[in-house]
């Protein structure tokens, strides 16, 4: 293919930035994937968006493109190779907007939609690719991408020394000795010597792998300290149970086991970890006796030095089961359709450039949040077990349902050509989240920033930020399934855990607020004060980033804090039971519609039931919601009184007091007296509140007035 006039008057390698005024606004819709990208322009001095057109800011969104859809479309008539990409995306793109403007839920009623003058913008994090980018009709602040394309070489193509991104080919073994590649380089670098585990204690079981001649593989217990270097792998079980050891095939599993009566899975990684010359691989369900409680408890408690010690981590990102087998093995491994064109560099090298359909995510994010987008959709990242596993590991290979990434604590790259220096998503965050552009940097500059420092608690609300959305077969692994990051939290930190909360920092963590549709176990869990009481996701407060900067002060004070473990094999799951020993003021709430007087019934919106205090006035609509964490625990409500234990004031810093309607609020958790227990509650639900918004409470003017009670 060749290209037309307009794209052979730019260097699709060197195009403008996109302006730092603007910044990603989401609407991310399953429904409609295509539309993903509205960005919004940011305003000086607050978050209100100014409409008129006379006051908006004549510079250009970038690079000046086809100006209409008839352009566009006559280009792609001629066969440009760029514009085929682009108009395959707008055609998407159109389809899909004429689609949701039908939904009310997915289209909001100010967007026009395109105004179809088009231009062409690096992506945001240089990571790859470039967006071509129209202003909206209603509104010119706002601009949309309607289409993303991504660029990369053939393997043996001249223009390898300066392109990154590689065509993404059917071939398994060039693909898989790619991927090896990566991890050669990696062990060759000294950048992060976090990266490097050689030889490692083993871990109580393993499978030996190391004949390579061999059909068989057997289940080997080493001796306590033994060394060697071995692999894991990281992947969904499915439905139906894989192979698994027992109490009655344990014995046989270390005599021998056949490979070919393996799930497709385990045989693609024992393949790939005798190709990278590893003589060891640990795979849960092998390596753990599944029927034996104690030893589950036991080994689920190591997992944190199972997967930090591992040489590496073969991660099926993309299979649904293991049946599904390690996806660059799969025949029908999809791959993208290339247009391509020739192409010459500035320093005169020439070659073929491909281009291809490119992910709207990660053009338009931050190069930080590549990872993030790029897996996002994938089977294994909906598991609750597999997120300690990734961010464990000190290098992984994920086998992905388009393409292969490669993560470690230098960076993150992909086939495509995606590059995120540093590592974001693990408790030792290595490099300030950034990213190379999709040129090489031939300077000789190898310096990385440091990252600054993080607080701990930041990192630990970014872990369950990421698993509270993921699923469990067992519900009762709730707790369990973080062991092993919890552990590792803990040799940290040196602080105390309770039921997925941290000691130091819990009177803010308590805070936590359920979202989406949570629902109750049917079994005890957790105490009512733990995010896992519940099963559905929940938002935590994150002092001094974004809305919740300011100064936080404590009201509530925690005397004593424990939790009793289902089995001591493992301090870091599964509880039964747990208390707190708190004193906070403790205000009275009543349900407040209009006019009518206390006692009225709960309302059924458990998101959004009206309250109010003693001290309200209703003719001043002074009330405030309350958000249950259920709707079985605001059933649970009626016909009790409930309270709010208040435990942190909130006082908003300067740049933030626009968005609130009163420069302080507080934060508290809903209670109710547990029957037949005095003095002993249980919390229901979360509320936050302004100073009007509940009437004048003592304790707000005398920080005396508190109750002391027990939280169960």
């Amino acid at each position: 293919m060749s290209l037309c006039n307009l794209c052979q008057s730019f260097d699709i390698l060197d195009l403008p930035n996109l302006s730092p005024n603007y910044t990603v606004y989401p609407v991310t819709s399953k429904a409609y994937p295509s539309l993903v990208s509205n960005i919004h322009k940011l305003r000086i001095g607050g978050w209100k968006k100014d409409r008129d057109d006379s006051k908006h800011d004549s510079e250009p969104l970038g690079l000046p493109y086809h100006q209409s859809i008839e352009a566009l479309e006559a280009a792609c008539a001629n066969n440009c190779a760029i514009c085929t990409v682009v108009q395959r995306d707008v055609a998407q793109f159109k389809t899909e907007f004429l689609e949701a403007k039908k939904d009310a839920s997915a289209y909001r009623e100010r967007s026009g939609g395109p105004d179809w003058r088009m231009f062409a913008v690096r992506g945001v994090g240089e990571t790859g690719g470039f967006m071509i980018v129209s202003a909206d009709t209603k509104a010119p602040f706002e601009i949309w991408v309607v289409a993303a394309v991504g660029f990369c070489v053939d393997y043996k193509d001249p223009l390898t020394s300066i392109i990154r991104g590689r065509k993404i080919l059917s071939d398994s073994q060039h693909t898989l000795q790619h991927a090896l590649s990566w991890v050669r380089d990696c062990d060759k670098q000294r950048t992060d010597s976090r990266c490097h585990v050689d030889a490692a204690p083993l871990p109580a079981r393993v499978l030996d792998i190391r004949s390579s001649a061999s059909h068989k593989v057997s289940l080997y217990e080493p001796a306590e300290g033994e060394l060697g270097r071995y692999a894991a792998l990281s992947y969904v079980w499915g439905e139906s149970s894989p192979f698994t050891t027992t109490k009655a095939n344990i014995e046989a599993n270390k005599e021998g086991i056949d490979i070919d009566k393996l799930p497709e899975t385990f045989q693609d990684a024992i393949f790939v970890a005798r190709e990278m010359g590893i003589g060891y691989l640990w795979v849960d369900s092998l390596c753990i006796c599944q029927d034996d409680s104690s030893d589950w408890s036991r080994e689920t408690s190591r997992m944190s030095s199972v997967y930090s010690n591992a040489y590496i981590m073969l991660s099926a990102t993309g299979s649904a089961s293991s049946n599904a087998g390690l996806s660059i093995f799969s025949p029908t491994r999809p791959a993208p359709t290339y247009s391509s064109f020739p192409y010459t560099s500035t320093e005169g090298t020439k070659g073929i450039l491909l281009v291809f359909s490119y992910s709207k995510e990660v053009t338009r994010f931050p190069a930080w949040s590549g990872p993030y987008e790029l897996l996002k959709n994938e089977p294994l990242t909906q598991r609750g077990w597999a997120l300690q596993e990734r961010w464990l590991a000190p290098r992984i290979l994920h086998f992905g349902s388009k393409e292969m990434f490669f993560e470690c604590y230098c960076g993150f790259k992909g086939e495509s050509g995606f590059l995120m220096e540093g590592r974001k998503d693990t408790l030792f965050p290595t490099t300030s989240p950034g990213s190379s552009p999709a040129i090489s940097n031939n300077t000789g500059s190898d310096e990385i920033d440091p990252a600054e420092p993080e607080p701990m608690e930041r990192r630990w609300n970014s872990v369950l930020s990421n698993y509270n959305k993921r699923q469990l077969t067992n519900a009762s692994d709730k707790l369990p399934a973080l062991s092993g990051l919890a552990r590792t939290y803990q040799d940290i930190t040196g602080d105390t855990y309770l039921a997925g909360h941290w000691r130091s920092t819990l009177l803010h963590s308590l805070i936590w607020q359920a979202t989406g549709h949570p629902t109750v176990p049917n079994t005890y869990r957790a105490p009512s004060w733990s995010w896992a009481a519940i099963d559905g996701s929940f938002g935590m407060f994150s002092p001094g980033m974004g809305f919740d900067k300011g100064d936080w002060v404590s009201l509530a004070t925690i005397h004593d804090a424990w939790t009793n473990l289902k089995n001591e094999e493992n301090p870091f799951g599964e509880v039964t039971d747990g208390q707190l020993d708190i004193s906070a003021p403790l205000e009275r709430l009543f349900p407040f519609s209009g006019e009518d007087e206390e006692g009225v019934e709960w309302p059924k919106n458990y998101k959004g039931a009206k309250v109010r205090t003693q001290n309200a006035r209703a003719e001043s609509r002074e009330y405030n919601y309350v958000i249950f964490d259920s709707a079985d625990h605001a059933e649970r409500a009626k016909g009790r009184d409930l309270w709010v234990a208040v435990l942190l004031k909130h006082v908003h810093a300067e740049d933030n007091k626009g968005i609130w309607e009163s420069s302080v609020s507080y934060h508290g958790v809903v209670v109710a007296e547990v029957k037949g227990k005095q003095n002993v509650y249980e919390r229901l639900g979360k509320i936050p509140f302004g100073e009007k918004d509940l009437g004048e409470c003592g304790w707000m003017s005398d920080g005396d007035l508190v109750e002391r009670f027990a939280l169960v």
